[in-house]
């Protein structure tokens, strides 16, 4: 299975749009990274992790809504982590990403 960032993207957004915060953005990196920004935070990850993420939490990658569901909890999770802690304690990270937070 192939994941499809637009799909990603818009699952991210309506559950982030949920809350009291505005959009995340996402953009692929020159050396093919993803990154994930909101507010100072960015958060970076490769197709590996982001499978890896779905290995930890045991997902099947042919049921594509928990696919996304899952990928978009986690990398949500990463962009509160810092400052408000887990929005969703349920969801496993694979702890091979990297988390920056940058200057306005």
């Amino acid at each position: 299975m192939n994941i499809n960032l637009n799909f990603l993207s818009i699952e991210i957004n309506r559950i982030f749009n949920s809350g009291p915060f505005h959009k995340v953005e996402m953009l692929v990196c020159e050396n093919g990274l993803l990154c994930f920004k909101h507010d100072v935070l960015k958060y970076y990850s490769s197709y590996d992790g982001l499978y890896a993420v779905l290995k930890a939490n045991a997902v099947d990658l042919k049921n594509q809504a928990m696919v996304y569901q899952i990928l978009s909890k986690h990398i949500l999770n990463q962009l509160r982590k810092p400052f408000h802690g887990l929005r969703f304690p349920e969801i496993k990270s694979a702890g091979n990403d990297l988390l920056q937070v940058v200057n306005r």
